[in-house]
C-alpha cells in the first residue's frame, strides 16, 4: 500500500511522540511532519465529551467562549462538582434551642459570643456577625414568673463554618447537635424567629460580601466556593461555568500557581482571596454570584 498524505503532528504535553508509528507511515510515502506545541494546556476534547469538566481552568477564556457561544460540549445546568450538601444548624438538646449565655461582668457582647462558640465548637475557620436584638414580650416565660417585671433580651450572633472541619464539643450537662435545616424539630422560645432572619441575612449576606472566604482555608479551589455558595443559596443560584466566569472577571481571586489532586479527576488549581484587590468593589451594590 502507497499512501499520497500529508501529514502534520500537533504534539500535546504528556504524551510521548510513537517514532515507530511515524516511520512506518513514511516508509509508506506519507510525508510527515511535526509542530512545534501550539498551547501548553493539558485537555483534549475527549474529556470535554464526556461532560463538563470539573475543574476547566486550563481552558482559554476565548475558546470557553466559542464554546458557550456555539453551544459546544453542552453541560447540564444545575450540574455541581461535589455531591449536595446542606445548611446544618448547631443545636443544645435539651430544650432544643440555640446556644446562648448570659453576659458576665465586665465582657462584651462580642467576648461573649466568641466565649459561648468556643465553649460548643473547635473550628480554625468561621465568620462571626451580630444578627439583630431581640425583645418582644413574653418571649421568655421566667417573665411571667418574675416579681420585679424583670424582661429577657436576647442580643443573637450567628457564625457560619464548614461543616467538615467543624467538632462539636460535649459539654456534660446540655449537649450540642448538628440538625438540617430542613429538618427542624420544634425550637424553644422565639428562636425559630431568630433562626428565619439568621437564615434571610446569611442568604442575602453571601451575594454582595466576601463571607466565604472567611470560611475557606486560605488556598481553595474553585469547587470549595462553589459547594459552599450552593449550599447557602441552593443548587439553582448559578451553574458552575458561569459562577467561575463571573468571580474570575472581578478581579479579586489570585491564581497560587499550585494544583491539587482530588479522587480520579485531573489536578484542580488552587486561588488565594486578595482582600486589598476587593477594597474598592466592596462599597459598591454589586451581586457577584
Amino acid at each position: 500500500m502507497r499512501l499520497w498524505a500529508n501529514i502534520v503532528g500537533f504534539p500535546r504535553p504528556g504524551y510521548g511522540l510513537n517514532q515507530t508509528e511515524l516511520d512506518e507511515l513514511r516508509s509508506h510515502g506519507a510525508r510527515v511532519a511535526i509542530a512545534t506545541p501550539l498551547s501548553q494546556h493539558h485537555i483534549s476534547s475527549s474529556t470535554l465529551r464526556q461532560g463538563c469538566p470539573e475543574q476547566p481552568d486550563e481552558i482559554p477564556a476565548v475558546v470557553q467562549a466559542y464554546i458557550r457561544q456555539h453551544n459546544l460540549y453542552p453541560c447540564p445546568r444545575k450540574t455541581t462538582p461535589h455531591p449536595k450538601q446542606i445548611l446544618r444548624l448547631a443545636l443544645t438538646k435539651s430544650k432544643i434551642q440555640l446556644p446562648g449565655t448570659l453576659g458576665r461582668q465586665g465582657e462584651s457582647l462580642e467576648t461573649a459570643s466568641y466565649r459561648v462558640l468556643s465553649e460548643k465548637i473547635r473550628v480554625d475557620n468561621l465568620y462571626v456577625e451580630q444578627l439583630y436584638s431581640f425583645g418582644g414580650p413574653k418571649r421568655d416565660p421566667r417573665e411571667a414568673e418574675n416579681a420585679f417585671n424583670v424582661r429577657y433580651l436576647s442580643v443573637s450572633y450567628f457564625a457560619l463554618v464548614r461543616y467538615a472541619e467543624a467538632e462539636l464539643i460535649a459539654d456534660g450537662v446540655s449537649g450540642i447537635a448538628w440538625y438540617p435545616l430542613g429538618h427542624l424539630p420544634s425550637l424553644a422560645f422565639d428562636h425559630h424567629e431568630i433562626l428565619t432572619y439568621g437564615t434571610m441575612r446569611l442568604r442575602n449576606k453571601v451575594k454582595y460580601s466576601p463571607v466565604a472566604f472567611d470560611v475557606l482555608p486560605e488556598m481553595f479551589t474553585l469547587s470549595d466556593l462553589y459547594q459552599l455558595y450552593t449550599t447557602i443559596l441552593g443548587e439553582d443560584f448559578s451553574d458552575y461555568s458561569n459562577f467561575r466566569t463571573r468571580l474570575l472577571k472581578l478581579g479579586f481571586l489570585t491564581d497560587t500557581g499550585i494544583k491539587t489532586s482530588r479522587g480520579a479527576g485531573r489536578p484542580a488549581s488552587l486561588y488565594r482571596f486578595d482582600a486589598e484587590a476587593f477594597e474598592p468593589l466592596k462599597d459598591k451594590p454589586m451581586v457577584f454570584v
